[in-house]
């Protein structure tokens, strides 16, 4: 139990509670920073009170976002822009504030609203001919996930406990999980010879909608 516990745990929970980066911002980030190199010091005293902090800073960002995709939703929404878009397999850093994130997810929607609309057709005069309707019908199909993405984001104080203590067990030993009560429930229900379920399992796709991933014989 020493700094390199701190710096594990510290940078394993916040990948699991933001793992693109785009939830936090630089600035909170900085006061999270703080934590970094004493949870181990923390352990040794049996002081949790840093989770608190982490706590707060998590509910505020989701409640950010959810606030911030109202807005978009209710501002003029233009179909195009002169802005670039770019990809990688790492996260990227975390931006600078409330304002950067909101022009972050501006981007992020438009982005998804012509993808979805590029996808319907390889006809470029016809998407082009039917642009105003399939704009706006993509572009609230798109707001609808975003919005959806949140209920996701929500935890209970209990749930973000879980994580944390999830994320010291995985120091220690990859193949240890931390199960709260509903974690038990759960996992004991799908391992059981006697349980009930709808007969199917479901996923998220790349386009975060839920979809039925294998029906289950039987």
């Amino acid at each position: 139990v020493d700094d390199s516990l701190s710096v594990n745990v510290y940078t394993t929970l916040l990948q699991e509670l933001d793992d693109d980066n785009r939830l936090f911002t630089e600035i909170e980030i900085n006061q999270l920073k703080k934590h970094k190199l004493m949870i181990d010091d923390y352990v040794r005293n049996e002081n949790c009170d840093f989770l608190n902090d982490f706590y707060k800073a998590y509910t505020t960002a989701v409640e950010r976002y959810n606030t911030t995709i109202a807005t978009i939703k209710k501002e003029p929404f233009a179909p195009k822009s002169t802005e670039t878009i770019q990809f990688s397999k790492k996260a990227f850093p975390y931006v600078k504030d409330g304002t950067e994130l909101k022009r972050l997810y501006k981007k992020r929607i438009l982005f998804h609203v012509l993808k979805d609309i590029s996808e319907i057709s390889k006809n470029k005069d016809s998407l082009q001919a039917h642009f105003e309707n399939l704009f706006q019908t993509s572009k609230e199909k798109t707001f609808e996930t975003f919005s959806c993405k949140s209920a996701g984001f929500q935890l209970t104080r209990t749930e973000f406990n879980s994580k944390f203590f999830g994320a010291f067990c995985n120091y220690f030993d990859p193949h240890t999980e931390y199960f709260s009560e509903s974690d038990k429930s759960s996992f004991l229900s799908a391992v059981s010879a006697d349980n009930l379920t709808f007969g199917m399992m479901i996923s998220m796709n790349d386009k975060d909608e839920i979809i039925v991933d294998q029906v289950i014989p039987g």
